[in-house]
């Protein structure tokens, strides 16, 4: 009988130890989309960044523009036409960047959407019987 609890012991630790090495494996595998989920979100980020700020300088220089076409209307005849094509171009980019900006918010990925895939597909295979 004492052998037997012996034998048994070495088993389970050795299960023990199978089953926190596995819990380890997915835990690391868990922390690594985790890091790519964050990496993901910065990118956005970044990019929405960069967006804005063009946008923000398209509109700027759109206003400047419109503003010295209003003095320039009071000068003589050709140089009103240059300055409305200019401001025309410039405000229809700041148009354009702010709204490839909202897109960007609006259809945006959901944050820690693979990793909270994953953790499900996990807790589905531990629910399931063996």
């Amino acid at each position: 009988m004492a052998n037997d609890a012996a034998t048994a012991s070495p088993g389970v630790l050795g299960s023990l130890t199978a089953l926190s090495g596995a819990l380890l494996a997915i835990l690391y595998t868990r922390l690594a989309l985790l890091r790519v989920d964050i990496e993901e979100e910065r990118l956005h980020f970044f990019s929405l960044l960069v967006t804005t700020l063009a946008m923000l300088f398209f509109l700027g220089a759109g206003l400047v523009l419109a503003c010295i076409l209003v003095i320039a209307a009071y000068w003589n005849t050709h140089p009103l036409r240059v300055l409305a094509i200019l401001s025309a171009g410039f405000i229809t980019m700041a148009v354009v960047l702010g709204l490839v900006a909202l897109h960007k918010i609006r259809h945006k990925p959901q944050l820690f959407s693979t990793s909270l895939d994953e953790l499900g597909k996990d807790r589905e295979a531990m629910k399931a019987p063996l």
